[in-house]
């Protein structure tokens, strides 16, 4: 009888590739297809997506982010707004008045402290 080579652990391999958290492109990747990266934990069973968001949430709960920082995350990110339309929501919601490329610096300040923090495990301010 001879051994099935079978590597268990291909798919969490190919969603590092994909969404590389050491990177601020990989960090984005990511949190534009969150909805889908929760799926395929959900549905397909994949435990390399169950570890990739476990490790996205420790690094969000481990940087320094605003309260408005997180509202964007949440309304750009989760919610799956524009930058536009994040801008309307903030001011009509939370009372903050932001402009949209006050939303932009603000989205590449969060990918590029997750990043850092994934990368260097640094708190980044």
């Amino acid at each position: 009888m001879g051994a099935v080579a079978i590597d268990v652990n291909a798919k969490e391999r190919t969603l590092e590739v994909l969404f590389p958290l050491d990177s601020e492109s990989g960090v984005s990747k990511l949190l534009y297809n969150i909805a889908e990266v929760q799926e395929m934990r959900f549905y397909a069973g994949d435990f390399g997506a169950c570890d990739l968001l476990l490790d996205l949430w420790v690094a969000l709960s481990n940087i320094k982010l605003s309260d408005t920082q997180r509202k964007i995350i949440e309304y750009h990110y989760i919610q799956d707004l524009t930058q536009a339309e994040t801008v309307k929501k903030l001011a009509e919601v939370d009372d903050v008045v932001m402009s949209q490329q006050a939303i932009s610096e603000n989205l590449r300040t969060i990918n590029r402290r997750i990043s850092k923090y994934y990368s260097e495990g640094l708190i980044v301010e």
